[in-house]
């Protein structure tokens, strides 16, 4: 049911997406502005080139771009989680946690997405909304950083035995955790 056009615009889409995953950026450029000029009304194409300039490093063209996104689709939640993981790259908190939030909000709940949720929370002084998602994150993602982060959260909040606990938990998934011991050590 698709039209010739759109049927053209999904396969310069397709196209950047392969060019990408093969880190040729300027081909993938190509591809995705063609997509985008087929198709200007579409979500995808701009988010196909914010995650080229996002791999690229070009970080203020890759936020215009997933914005850009966003105004096309305010259901795309990959875009949203994007936009978070570009304003958290540019020091931008407080834009990047409304972002996590709303791409969870519309689905997008990796634990990865949550992750930098939680971080970004516990970096920015919502301890202990950051500490439950954290509890909820490391329950899919077990990693000693998790744990770790677990326990400076409770550090902060002066709750030495459950910064204990996460540290001790950080230490049994990776007994070499060097990190785990001194700050266990600390405690």
């Amino acid at each position: 049911g698709y039209t010739a056009v759109q049927i053209e615009a999904y396969r310069w889409f397709a196209s950047g997406q392969i060019e990408l995953s093969k880190k040729d950026y300027t081909n993938a450029l190509t591809a995705f502005n063609k997509s985008q000029e087929v198709m200007p009304n579409s979500a995808l194409p701009f988010f196909g080139l914010g995650n080229t300039y996002l791999a690229n490093q070009q970080l203020q063209d890759a936020l215009k771009l997933y914005q850009k996104a966003i105004r096309n689709d305010r259901k795309l939640s990959m875009a949203y989680k994007k936009l978070g993981d570009t304003q958290r790259l540019l020091s931008k908190d407080k834009e990047a946690i409304a972002a996590y939030k709303s791409a969870i909000q519309l689905g997008y709940k990796t634990p990865e997405t949550r992750y930098w949720l939680a971080t970004l929370m516990l970096e920015n002084k919502q301890i202990e909304a950051g500490l439950k998602e954290r509890e909820e994150v490391v329950k899919e993602m077990p990693r000693p950083e998790v744990y770790i982060s677990i326990g400076k959260g409770y550090e902060k909040l002066k709750r030495d035995v459950s910064a204990i606990e996460a540290y001790l938990k950080a230490i049994e998934v990776d007994p070499n955790s060097s990190v785990a011991y001194y700050k266990l050590a600390n405690v």
